[in-house]
């Protein structure tokens, strides 16, 4: 059901936009029987005033949203939970500016810190920072800090880092691993053997899933962890690599810690093993497998509500003055073949864990 805006109860009531910011806010200059009519109109369409008329009186909240431009999967993810939060506020006078920097490149951080000086001089309020857990950038969240800017990071092993500067949403990657785990423990006979495929344990989600699936592995005793394999996000090598695992190592179950699973996928499915997979998202080539029954299920990292999560917390902030937390979990979600979401759907579960 569409939600009603205040543009609704202008039309409704036959009057202006500022006819009806004057009554809400009981500002001079409309008549009493004006004023109540605009009311009655508020109170018919179920029209939410608390909120709007709070807005009214405040100025605009600026948003700023700092974003990779590679691994569109995973960050548009949050971008579009960015923004259906945003549209969802859009009599609250919330307004977002988004600019991408390019990971992996040799002055990412200085793009970063003159993105940050871009926002500062634009007098931005609060800034969306998504990490790419390939540079530090503590310099442009701590230039943030110094100019009173709000910031909100997003990522992934970015908890101890960032936590004293801001607020930090990330996923529980070590109940990722646990989950995966259990999963594989409710699919595989005793004894199995089971492989992890991460990206690189020196980046510390990766390696925090793979401590929460050998934790789990050791604390039940069910399966046994045969091999763990680095392919450092590379769609090529994960394929060379699973060809490998599956000749020497024979496992029954792979869990793959990252979206990267086209390679892995390809393997298998050429080698003809008959296995159990678990995936990281719900990126297109995720979904073609998982309908192709080559994967069995995949842990969505809640990409989507990350971003509402970020919007809301801010909109509070600055509304009601509401503390803002130094660190929040946001739990996994898993999805298999049969309650996988519709294309184009996206999943707006927000459970979410202090830490």
């Amino acid at each position: 059901m569409k939600r009603t805006t205040i543009k609704d109860v202008a039309r409704e009531a036959g009057v202006s936009l500022s006819t009806v910011n004057k009554a809400l806010t009981g500002k001079k200059g409309i008549s009493k029987e004006l004023k109540q009519k605009v009311l009655d109109t508020v109170e018919r369409l179920d029209y939410k005033i608390n909120r709007v008329a709070g807005s009214l009186a405040r100025s605009t909240i600026r948003i700023g949203i700092i974003i990779p431009s590679d691994w569109e999967d995973y960050y548009s993810d949050i971008c579009d939970g960015i923004a259906y939060e945003m549209d969802n506020m859009v009599d609250l006078k919330v307004e977002g500016v988004t600019l991408k920097y390019a990971t992996k490149e040799k002055d990412s951080e200085k793009q970063v810190l003159d993105a940050f000086r871009k926002m500062e001089r634009e007098k931005i309020r609060a800034i969306i920072f998504c990490h790419d857990n390939y540079s530090t950038y503590e310099s442009a969240v701590e230039f943030a800090t110094r100019q009173n800017i709000t910031v909100i990071c997003i990522g992934i092993g970015l908890r101890d880092r960032f936590a004293k500067f801001s607020t930090v949403i990330e996923i529980d990657a070590y109940k990722c691993g646990r989950i995966a785990a259990e999963y594989l423990e409710n699919c595989l006979p005793e004894n199995s053997g089971v492989a992890v495929m991460l990206g690189s344990k020196s980046v510390m989600p990766h390696a925090e899933k793979l401590r929460g699936f050998s934790d789990r592995i050791k604390e039940s005793g069910k399966l046994r962890l045969c091999a763990t394999i680095e392919t450092e996000d590379d769609d090529r090598a994960s394929e060379s690599l699973t060809y490998e695992l599956i000749r020497k190592k024979k496992p029954d179950g792979i869990y793959v810690a990252t979206g990267a699973v086209s390679g892995v996928c390809r393997a298998v499915s050429e080698s003809g093993k008959a296995m159990k997979i678990i995936a990281t998202d719900l990126s297109a080539d995720c979904r073609n497998y998982i309908k192709k029954d080559i994967v069995s299920a995949t842990l969505y990292q809640n990409t989507f509500a990350q971003g509402i999560v970020a919007v809301d917390m801010l909109y509070k902030h600055f509304s009601t003055e509401a503390r803002l937390p130094e660190k929040l979990l946001v739990a996994p979600v898993l999805f298999t073949r049969e309650c996988l979401p519709e294309e184009g759907k996206k999943v707006t579960l927000t459970t979410i864990a202090d830490f």
